[in-house]
């Protein structure tokens, strides 16, 4: 079946279904509105049947209200007043009036069964509605009351409504079916020119006029056009693609130059402790007679070979999986210890630079981060502070709380970073002092290192001021609150 024939038919499908739904729920609407104005209408006439029976009875002053319904007045005023066939029950369901003079009746059992019990009950039967109501004396029931309604004009009314509504439905269906059938051919015409636009340029036939449309065919048509350049373009252009592979083999060397700055850093990381033994031994072999140093040193050579036997572990697991970041290892940490520790373990290197390091550091700072990596972060700062220091110098480690922060500083009286120097001071292999460098060992990795590791704790680090009489550094970190009663971690934080 053409294209052309199929959109004909579904929009006058549609069109048709939607002119069926309406239809529907108009029929629907008329039949539901009839329904509720009858049965309100007969309520109001079973209502007024029950006054107009009291009313009588009162005014002829009858012995029991029983007579009145064997009245023929009394029916016939009732058929009178309500234009309906009334018919009354006794309470033994027995027919004891009716107001049409014939010998059929119309009985509904069922209905005078739950009229009995003071309820209302009605059905449709042929073109008849049956309407049962109960009929009260002065204070009980004595009988039940039934109409009968025609329903002959109403679905006279309901079945005109019901043709008229299918007359209109197919003449819709065939005019809508006409006009978009005459209107589809010219979509059906475009849409198939360009099919052989796309046929020529499976062909290698790149060059076309686009359709002169206004509408997303037109669009679609220059888009087409369009393609078939910038193919062509592209055939023409094979050496550029040639570039961008050769800029691909620039970007391959330098995951491999990444990959030395990784071996870089680590041995960078590995100096730090080994010096600190190296320092030691050194110091044991001058004071061989020193128990108090030499208990220290044995202490602090211990200390040392267990972090650089970890830090080597890490190293391995990292070669098995092929990252270049330690591992995360997050959990409660009393910074307070910790900076303490680093201040003591530092102060025989201090010494060795005729450097001394004053502390003033507040208790129960509570951090959650990986201890490892934030002893590393301290280390590398006061030995920064040391190296760079002046003979006779000396290195001030303070802590300051506030606003859910911890603020760590660490000040320095060395030789200073230029100002326009501290935001590259944190580049890897950048070197302020190359002479001092030289005579301290340094490679540039230290601070870009200790930025790294502060990032990954949640923290910041900055050069808080810097001139020739010394150095600050300003650490922050989010504060642990041990005081809150529903502590909520997330996956970052445990891992």
């Amino acid at each position: 079946m053409r294209i052309q024939l199929k959109a004909a038919l579904f929009l006058a499908g549609l069109l048709l279904f939607t002119m069926s739904l309406f239809s529907i729920l108009v029929l629907h609407g008329i039949k539901e509105n009839y329904q509720n104005q009858t049965q309100g209408m007969l309520y109001q006439q079973s209502k007024a049947a029950n006054l107009f029976l009291k009313h009588t009875y009162t005014q002829n002053q009858l012995n029991s209200p029983e007579k009145v319904l064997f009245s023929e007045v009394f029916i016939h005023q009732l058929s009178y007043m309500s234009k309906m066939r009334v018919m009354i029950y006794d309470q033994k369901e027995e027919q004891i009036a009716d107001s049409m003079v014939t010998n059929s009746q119309i009985i509904a059992p069922d209905l005078t069964r739950v009229a009995k019990k003071g309820k209302i009950a009605y059905k449709i039967v042929g073109n008849q509605l049956i309407y049962v109501a109960p009929l009260y004396g002065i204070d009980q029931q004595i009988g039940m009351i039934q109409f009968i309604y025609s329903l002959q004009s109403y679905l006279q009314f309901y079945s005109s409504i019901e043709h008229l509504f299918i007359r209109v439905g197919f003449s819709i269906f065939f005019i809508s079916f006409i006009i978009s059938y005459l209107y589809s051919k010219s979509l059906t015409n475009a849409i198939s020119k360009l099919k052989i636009m796309a046929e020529r340029i499976s062909k290698g036939i790149y060059l076309h006029t686009p359709l002169k449309r206004k509408d997303e065919l037109g669009k679609l048509s220059h888009q087409i056009v369009d393609m078939g350049n910038t193919i062509a373009q592209n055939i023409d252009h094979l050496k550029d693609e040639q570039k961008k592979l050769e800029h691909a083999l620039r970007q391959v060397k330098m995951l491999e130059s990444k990959q030395k700055i990784f071996i870089n850093s680590v041995t960078h990381e590995l100096k730090t402790p080994l010096t600190v033994i190296h320092t030691y031994v050194d110091l044991m072999d001058m004071y061989q007679d020193d128990e108090e140093l030499l208990k220290d040193a044995r202490y602090h050579l211990k200390q040392e070979s267990e972090r650089l036997h970890g830090m080597v572990e890490r190293v391995l697991q990292l070669a098995s999986i092929e990252k270049y970041e330690f591992s995360m290892r997050a959990e409660l940490v009393e910074l307070d210890i910790i900076l303490l520790e680093q201040c003591r373990r530092m102060s025989q290197k201090a010494q060795k630079y005729q450097v001394s390091i004053e502390h003033n550091i507040e208790k129960s700072l509570y951090v959650w981060v990986d201890q490892e990596i934030v002893i590393r972060i301290f280390l590398n700062l006061i030995d920064n502070a040391i190296k760079y220091n002046r003979p006779n110098g000396k290195v001030e480690v303070s802590t300051k709380q506030e606003d859910g922060k911890i603020r760590i500083f660490i000040k320095d009286t060395g030789i200073g970073i230029p100002s326009e120097q501290w935001e590259r001071v944190f580049e890897p292999f950048y070197i302020v002092h190359e002479e001092r460098s030289k005579e301290t060992g340094g490679s540039g990795l230290g601070l870009s290192l200790v930025k790294e590791w502060v990032t990954q704790q949640r923290g910041t680090i900055e050069i808080l001021e810097s001139s020739d009489q010394g150095t600050c550094f300003l650490l922050t970190f989010p504060r642990f609150d041990l005081d809150h009663e529903h502590i909520h971690l997330t996956k970052e934080d445990r891992n």
